[in-house]
């Protein structure tokens, strides 16, 4: 595995790995609970993403059970994707299940293409290789 820096940013934990450009965030079910502490934590990533200037965003949902609800799907659309889009990150990676891809992230995907959902941190860095 790559070598990581890892960062706590308010109360989120972050790892950064600059040789395949990549932000890692770790999604619990502590920072992102409900819609209303998802709103907050969301928040705080996005802030620190477009501080570090990243190409892809990492979001590792494996030991998470939460979902955003489909009523804040424009809110995440204007507030959250489209200011990556537009500092630059390439795609949103999500890690998750096959059972959660196959249930969820899979939709996820048809509705907005700049979302990508993989089984491991090491299937996503291997689509990052081969699609730079």
């Amino acid at each position: 595995m790559p070598q990581e820096k890892v960062i706590t940013y308010n109360n989120l934990s972050f790892r950064i790995n600059s040789e395949f450009e990549y932000l890692e965030v770790l999604i619990d079910d502590i920072n992102f609970s409900d819609q209303k502490s998802y709103i907050h934590s969301v928040s705080n990533l996005l802030e620190f993403a477009l501080d570090v200037n990243t190409r892809y965003l990492i979001l590792n949902v494996l030991n998470s059970k939460f979902r955003i609800k489909p009523e804040l799907y424009s809110f995440t659309s204007k507030n959250i994707l489209d200011p990556l889009k537009s500092n630059g990150v390439k795609k949103i990676i999500c890690i998750a299940t096959e059972e959660e891809f196959e249930n969820h992230y899979k939709k996820i995907e048809l509705i907005e293409p700049f979302i990508k959902a993989l089984p491991s941190k090491a299937e996503a860095i291997k689509w990052i290789t081969e699609n730079p």
